[in-house]
Parts: C-alpha cells; structure tokens; sequence
C-alpha cells in the first residue's frame, strides 16, 4: 500500500485507484500524545504523521504499532511528504526538516520565517530531485531534496496555506492574496496567474490540462492552463467558503465545504450534480476511490458515499472533529481526529 504525499499524488487530485468493499471494520487504532490534525502518508509498510505537540510518528502499517517518534518542538498541520528513504515535514515554527524513514533522524533541517501548514511537493530537473513548501512568510521555497540547499524563492503578497501543485512546466498555489499563480519549476519565476476574488486557504487540484481550485468565500474554479483563463465557476448556493481542496475525476468534481456539505459539481460545465449533507462545517478533503467518495467531517464521522449519486453507503462515528484528510490504498482508509487517535479501516 502506498499514500507517500498529500492527496495521492503531485497533481494533488484527491484519487485513488483502489476498491473499496463496505462494510469496513475498525483494524486498529493509534493513539498520539496530542490532536491531530495532519493528514497521513504511507510508505514502505508505515504510516507516518504528525501531532499537535510538534511529533512525527511512523507507524507499523500491519499491526499499528509505533515504529519510531522525532519530536520537532512545534505544532504539526500538514502532512508528510515521502520521497525513496527521506520524510519532509515542516512545522508551524517554520521548520522544515527531511528525516530518515528507517529511523526518524534528522538527514537535514531548513527554515522559513513563518509558520508552515500546508504538505510539500516534489519535482525533478536537470537529474536533481526538489521539494517545495508554502509558508506564512508569505513564500514558497523550493530545497534541493538531498542536500536542503535553497534552489529558489518565489514570494507572493500574502500567507501561502497550502500544498503546491506540481504540473509538467509549474508550480501552482494559491495564497491569501487571493492570487493563483504559475511559477516555472526552472527558478520560480511568476509566468502567469489569476485572481481567485478572496483568500485561498486549500491547495489547488490540476488534471489533463485544466486546474480546481476554490477560495474562502464561496467560489470553486476551472481554470485553463493552455489557454489561460476561467473556464468556469460554482457559486456556492449556501455562500459558504471552502477550506477543503477537491478532488478530481473525469467527469466531476467533489469537494466539501463550510456550509456543512459535501458537493459533486460536472467537471465540464460546473453545474451541481448532488450534495451531501453533514452535521458540521467541514475543513477536511475529501477522496474518490474508483466509484466511491470517501468523506471525513467536522461531524465526527467518517462517510462513504456513492461517487454517481451521492447516497451514503457506510459511516462511523468516531466521535471526535475531524479535519485532516484520509489516505486511502488498498482497500483501506487511514483518517486521525483531534481526539489523538489514528484509526485504520479494512475490509
């Protein structure tokens, strides 16, 4: 089973080719010394995440046991990011630090000037691999992956959030300037970018040419990355924002907002194809295995909806706020709460 990065891959589009088969049954559960509200990522038979005390866990993928544990002395928000034998993380003190799979030690660490909430992501060039990360410093900073010497800095005019997306030619984020932008992955140098009209405080979603992303006020965009402009845009019937970033399929894409719902909106023409009502807003980023949604919530509960029609087919209740997103491989989803607790659900 493999989930090495934030939403499954470098596009960031929230899928996974696996089959899901309900019902699922609790396999195991992992209890942390503090909330947790980062995503997970999976790798090389573990589970690695971090805690509201600032400490990266690996976590035995099988069993649930703890493997190893680095403290970083800081809140942790985003996930982890696995690339062959290094972790990459940051912090909300604005370390950035690559740690040893095996063993949680510290290969290299950097620093930004602000806090760091939002996953890294990773591209290659010139046979060299690099990783960048969004912060508060109003940048996004871009390390040479082995080594952890800069490469470029590109920044913008507010706190950048979330995770970049990587495209063939672009590093693409939205920041609280309201502003999209595509940045070359040679240097970092802005070539174009959009106004999304409000701060955009998830992470941008790109596929086959056209680019998702919604803003904190009420609006999802389709954006056309060959030929830049706006496609369209879904207006939030509710006028809610979102946090949450989408999730792409060919036909449709679905995304879970504030006003407590999750929506399914035609890839083509950014009309509603159905909502899903929750109990509370939501933050958390929901995932499409193949024909299902799998959609944590603000709630507590974890749902599984039907990806074609939006009818529930499974939940548990796990009592606690969610607001990380799941990693999900193998027939499996993996899903922390702010109770402390990593649960894992199996067939």
């Amino acid at each position: 089973m493999s989930w090495p990065i934030f939403r499954g891959n470098k596009r960031l589009t929230g899928t996974s080719d696996c089959t899901i088969n309900i019902p699922l049954a609790l396999k195991w559960r992992f209890n942390a010394d503090a909330p947790v509200k980062a995503a997970p990522v999976i790798s090389q038979g573990k589970i690695f995440f971090g805690d509201s005390d600032g400490i990266v866990y690996a976590v035995d993928l099988a069993t649930g046991n703890e493997v190893w544990r680095h403290p970083t002395q800081d809140e942790i928000e985003a996930a982890p990011l696995v690339i062959d034998d290094l972790i990459y993380i940051g912090n909300a003190n604005g370390d950035f630090f690559a740690l040893d799979i095996n063993s949680g030690l510290p290969a290299w660490t950097a620093a930004t000037d602000n806090k760091i909430l939002g996953s890294a992501n990773w591209y290659q060039a010139d046979d060299k691999t690099f990783v960048v990360i969004g912060s508060y410093d109003f940048c996004v900073h871009c390390f040479d992956a082995r080594s952890g010497q800069p490469a470029w800095k590109m920044e913008s005019d507010n706190y950048v959030n979330g995770t970049p997306a990587i495209t063939d030619r672009y590093v693409v984020f939205g920041g609280c300037d309201a502003m999209v932008r595509f940045v070359s992955l040679a240097d970092g140098t802005e070539v174009f970018s959009f106004d999304a009209m409000t701060y955009v405080a998830g992470s941008p979603a790109y596929d086959n040419g056209e680019l998702f992303v919604a803003n904190f006020e009420d609006s999802l965009f389709c954006f056309d990355v060959e030929k830049p402009h706006i496609k369209w845009r879904f207006e939030n019937p509710n006028r809610e924002g979102f946090f949450a970033s989408p999730a792409v399929t060919p036909d449709r894409i679905v995304i879970a907002s504030k006003d407590k719902n999750v929506y399914a909106i035609d890839r083509k023409t950014g009309d509603k194809i159905w909502q899903f009502p929750t109990r509370r807003e939501i933050d958390c980023s929901p995932v499409v295995a193949r024909d299902k949604v799998v959609a944590p919530a603000g709630d507590g509960r974890l749902y599984l909806l039907d990806l074609a029609t939006g009818q529930q087919l499974w939940s548990w209740e796990i009592g606690a706020e969610i607001v990380a997103s799941p990693a999900v491989t193998g027939g499996w989803i993996f899903i922390p709460a702010t109770d402390g607790t990593l649960y894992a659900f199996g067939p």
